[in-house]
């Protein structure tokens, strides 16, 4: 189905934030090789597809309000780490 990519990027969110709730309610191995489109089905690869798309919204975003929104978004599904 054709779609701009505003529209792709609302989907790929809808469908990830439901995988990433999944997969915390879950624990354990999805199963090698297991993908969630192009992300791994696993805490960290859909992270960090959530974060890429929320990322790719606010680029897009109307406004400066609805810009912050969404990268706040994704600052707060990413993964972090103290290295």
């Amino acid at each position: 189905v054709p779609m701009d990519g505003i529209t792709r990027q609302q989907y790929t969110v809808r469908i990830l934030e439901h995988a990433l709730e999944v997969v915390k309610g879950n624990p354990g191995d999805p199963g090698k090789g297991a993908k969630i489109g192009s992300y791994d089905a696993s805490e960290v690869g859909i992270r960090a597809g959530l974060e890429r798309a929320y990322r790719a919204l606010a680029r897009d975003a109307p406004d400066l309000e609805a810009r912050v929104d969404l990268v706040n978004h994704a600052n707060a599904v990413r993964t972090w780490t103290l290295t």
